[in-house]
């Protein structure tokens, strides 16, 4: 499944495919990343009603776009987000 943020787009792909005779092949490099203080400064609870970050203040998702032109130079990395 993939989400598109940016310019980038965000996978759950491993990266790794394996081909007919059984070898692995390795495509771009993967970064493996949490949801929790890299994509927003906090942890986030779900509640009976919704999702909602622990620190009032903070909003979800609020670093994605700095963190896709962080990896702007890196074109060819993929990331594996994970919660």
């Amino acid at each position: 499944m993939s989400t598109p943020v940016g310019s980038r787009e965000f996978t759950t792909a491993t990266g790794v495919t394996s081909g007919a005779t059984g070898s692995l092949e390795r495509r771009a490099p993967d970064l493996f990343l949490d949801y929790d203080n890299v994509l927003h400064p906090c942890d986030v609870f779900r509640t009976r009603h919704r999702i909602r970050p622990a620190d009032p203040d903070a909003t979800l998702f609020q670093f994605a776009r700095l963190l896709d032109e962080m990896l702007s130079p890196y074109p060819e990395l993929r990331i594996v987000l994970s919660t």
